[in-house]
């Protein structure tokens, strides 16, 4: 096997962040949402269509390799008040929609090499 055989090169770099129990990503509160503002990926949004659209757009104007994208989640809490900050009630459905997600996407960019990166913090993490 080659040295080059040997080497696993992304060519997608996926980043998550998930934000605290009670706390919507709001650019600059909070850690996860300084985060995630300072990521220079393509906001990919909340749903397939909009991951699709964002795909399609990174492709445009000489993209940079590997092309990176971020999705940003709010807290369960502050989705879905009490159960979500006692239970975690909701993280579920948004682990779903973030696997939605980053399928669309990799469907529109034809299957490639993807690190998916997952940054959280309190039911976040």
């Amino acid at each position: 096997m080659s040295e080059d055989e040997n080497e696993w090169e992304p060519e997608v770099v996926f980043t998550a962040y998930f934000e605290g129990t009670a706390n919507a990503v709001n650019r600059r509160m909070t850690q996860i949402g300084l985060f995630f503002e300072l990521d220079r990926g393509v906001d990919v949004g909340l749903t397939e269509e909009s991951a699709i659209a964002a795909a399609r757009r990174s492709k445009q104007n000489d993209p940079p390799e590997p092309l990176r994208f971020k999705m940003a989640i709010d807290g369960c809490g502050f989705e879905h008040g009490l159960a979500g900050i006692v239970f975690a009630y909701g993280m579920q459905g948004q682990c779903f929609t973030l696997s939605r997600v980053i399928r669309a996407l990799r469907a529109a960019l034809q299957e490639p090499r993807t690190q998916l990166n997952i940054i959280g913090l309190s039911r976040g993490a």
